[in-house]
């Protein structure tokens, strides 16, 4: 009873953000972990309380030094868990790791790499099997959680693969394509093309990812309005990765995803595209 007070008082007093980075309340975090890591939900107060705890580590992270007290407190750790469990509440615990890694994603994946592991391996297979509007949420999230480097026959690899290869082989609105290209995108940085299997399916499937990647940038830069792009930016980047690697799949000899006919086919989408960011450029300088 006590400890369900305390945690509406600290939640109340976290509305404020002067308050929130207290150092009298960044000591409780730990209090807040062992709240959520505790399974014996189900009752309206013991949920109460989770809630509460979520809410104060969403407004610790709001603020300047939240970031870094939440990863060194263990906090990070504990939303890991609550992700892989499906502990009540394991959707906050997803909000709050995507804005961590936003925040401080060095440091997140200094402190603990396989904890974050185990949720991309989690949230991969979801998203593979998952066939409502959640697939779309689920692939907006798993980006934050790609590592720098990931290496080939990652357990995700497979389901990422097929996840993405069904969004974008279906016709889509902007807002349901866009993050499948930036997921795209950060597989290719993480691992180059080990993500896409070999054989004629993983070929065909490069080309149609490369061919809107090109069809991307040019819808975006052609039109020359600077306030636009700059909304865009985050795609534009992420079809210029997309991009540099297909030349490189390109000019390689052995072991390419590409077959000859592909390649030049490829060779000619990007001339087009790069000839949008060389005419975008003359008209911006």
């Amino acid at each position: 009873m006590f400890q369900a007070l305390g945690l509406t008082l600290l939640a109340c007093f976290c509305t404020d953000p002067d308050l929130a980075e207290h150092p009298q309340v960044l000591n409780k975090i730990p209090t807040f972990n062992s709240v959520i890591s505790a399974c014996d939900s189900g009752d309206a107060s013991r949920d109460s309380m989770i809630n509460e705890a979520y809410q104060c580590l969403g407004a610790i992270l709001a603020t300047p030094k939240g970031p870094r007290e939440l990863v060194n407190r263990g906090a990070l750790v504990t939303l890991c868990q609550a992700c892989v469990s499906h502990n009540y509440g394991y959707d906050k615990a997803l909000r709050l790791l995507v804005g961590l890694l936003t925040a401080a994603e060095a440091k997140c994946w200094q402190r603990a790499p396989s904890a974050l592991i185990g949720v991309l391996d989690i949230l991969s297979a979801e998203f593979q099997k998952t066939e409502d509007m959640t697939k779309f949420q689920l692939c907006e999230a798993l980006r934050h959680f790609v590592p720098p480097l990931l290496p080939p026959g990652s357990k995700c690899l497979q389901s990422l693969y097929q996840g993405l290869s069904r969004i974008l082989s279906s016709k889509l609105s902007a807002s349901q394509r866009d993050p499948a290209l930036k997921l795209a995108a950060c597989l290719t940085q993480a691992c180059g093309s080990e993500w896409i299997p070999p054989g004629r399916s993983g070929s065909k499937f490069f080309a149609l990812l490369i061919n809107l990647a090109c069809v991307e940038v040019r819808l975006s830069l052609e039109e020359l309005d600077l306030a636009e792009i700059d909304k865009k930016h985050d795609l534009v980047a992420a079809c210029y990765i997309l991009m540099e690697h297909a030349i490189l799949e390109c000019t390689r000899e052995k072991g390419s995803l590409l077959r000859e006919v592909q390649k030049v086919q490829l060779v000619g989408i990007l001339e087009e595209a790069f000839a949008a960011v060389v005419y975008y450029l003359r008209q911006v300088k």
